[in-house]
């Protein structure tokens, strides 16, 4: 069973970024941040993707949401960019709550330093 939940993961600094295909279909990519620990500050990072319209609230709402919930599955995939394959594993939500939004004026300083390096819009094979 491939299957996995994510609580209290914080939205990624790049944000969600928004795109529609196959002329009518919303997708949504954006990353996380999920501490190892409960006692640490280490953080894990995510890659996600959501379809539909959770895509499109995602987008809507970015900058008011601080932390959410997610549940999905993780998936393989690879392509290939000036003769080199890439790989890349990211989590594919089925699902995604948002468990607390940013209070007025907030700008996200409660959000881990690190955040993943967004992959460059000629490495996204959609």
């Amino acid at each position: 069973m491939n299957k996995v939940i994510m609580t209290n993961a914080y939205l990624g600094k790049k944000g969600v970024e928004l795109k529609i295909v196959s002329g009518d279909k919303s997708v949504a990519a954006f990353s996380i941040a999920v501490k190892k620990d409960f006692k640490e500050k280490e953080y894990n990072y995510f890659n996600c993707t959501i379809w539909g319209k959770q895509a499109e609230f995602m987008a809507n709402n970015q900058d008011k949401i601080s932390r959410v919930g997610i549940i999905g599955r993780l998936e393989n995939r690879s392509y290939e960019k000036d003769g080199v394959t890439k790989y890349i594993t990211e989590i594919i939500c089925d699902h995604v709550e948002v468990q607390e939004w940013k209070k007025e004026g907030e700008e996200g300083t409660n959000k881990p330093n690190n955040d993943i390096t967004p992959i460059d819009d000629g490495d996204i094979p959609f």
